[in-house]
């Protein structure tokens, strides 16, 4: 309510300028944010009683979870007012408070969005399995590894580099290994995409922004696989003319789109490339019209330049010939054409 919001704005105010206050909030921020991060091993807990009963504490600890998150969001807004007022002050101490505090409270904001999403995904398998069943929660834990990622990161890094060894003049012998390779990296996240669409659901698997990204991706890879093996053998004993052509140049570029995946962990994970990211974000509308001004102005230039210097930076001596192909031979007064750079 707009009560609430004011006294949560008052409350945050006071505590940002005491020192005291502040540093005892960092501390209990700091302890939310790990039980927060517990989430996951409470999930894993509730997996191993029956249904009935894991349905019940899963549906109480998402409410409890909920109403955390409305508190720590309502403070999110407080700070940042805040913050804004500092800057405008140029009260650089409280400004940095700010942002300490929004770094804590954005932290377990994220963990606790991802323990809401997991107990609040609807059942799989035509609802056969609930959110909290234990073969889902295990698939989750494994999903959410250090390991998994890494593997995945590793192979997306080898995608990248097949991709950087393709080339035209290639080798048939090298052609045959990269489409291989490819095939079987494609399969490989076609089946990263339909474990985490098992462990999440598919409808939860799509709300983030990120794993859209990723479902584009495998979509492309599974037209790549499409096309490779609608084309036998998959081993080729020589260089078919159809690979030039216009659809597999269209897949190649389908192909590149994977090299958005490392760039999306680099964006998500290291907060000061993230941050960088955010004010490019916002200040794309601001400067729209900035960038419209400076577009009709180097259009007005360009013109200008046309005008001026069209074909006295470089062209033939013959007026008449305007492409250095036909530069050659004769003019009718028997001077050689020369091309003039």
């Amino acid at each position: 309510s707009a009560v609430t919001a004011k006294e949560i704005a008052k409350s945050q105010h006071s505590m940002l300028l005491n020192k005291e206050r502040f540093e005892n909030r960092i501390q209990r921020m700091t302890e939310n944010a790990r039980s927060a991060q517990e989430v996951m091993a409470t999930i894993q807990s509730l997996s191993i009683i029956k249904k009935k009963d894991r349905m019940k504490s899963g549906e109480m600890l998402a409410q409890s979870l909920m109403s955390k998150q409305l508190v720590y969001e309502q403070e999110l807004v407080a700070i940042k007012r805040e913050e804004h007022a500092a800057l405008g002050a140029k009260n650089e101490q409280l400004a940095d408070r700010c942002r300490i505090l929004k770094k804590h409270l954005g932290d377990t904001l994220r963990q606790l969005d991802k323990g809401i999403l997991i107990l609040n995904a609807p059942d799989t398998l035509f609802g056969l399995l609930d959110p909290l069943d234990p073969s889902r929660v295990k698939t989750l834990a494994m999903i959410e590894s250090d390991t998994f990622q890494h593997v995945i990161n590793l192979l997306l890094l080898s995608s990248i580099v097949c991709l950087a060894l393709e080339r035209r003049d290639m080798g048939i012998q090298e052609r045959n290994t990269l489409d291989i390779i490819n095939l079987l990296l494609n399969m490989v996240f076609a089946c990263e995409f339909m474990i985490k669409a098992f462990a999440l659901s598919f409808k939860t698997y799509l709300k983030d922004p990120l794993n859209r990204l990723d479902f584009l991706i495998v979509i492309f890879g599974v037209v790549d696989m499409a096309l490779v093996l609608g084309s036998p053998p998959l081993i080729k004993p020589e260089l078919v003319p159809t690979s030039d052509t216009a659809i597999f140049g269209v897949l190649r570029i389908m192909r590149i789109v994977k090299t958005l995946r490392p760039l999306r962990q680099l964006l998500f994970r290291i907060q000061r490339v993230r941050i960088v990211a955010n004010a490019i974000k916002e200040s794309i509308g601001p400067l729209q019209l900035a960038a419209a001004i400076a577009l009709v102005l180097v259009l007005i230039l360009g013109v200008f330049g046309q005008q001026l210097f069209a074909g006295r930076m470089s062209g033939c001596s013959d007026p008449l010939v305007h492409l250095r192909t036909d530069c050659s031979g004769s003019m009718p007064d028997g001077q050689e054409r020369t091309w003039r750079a």
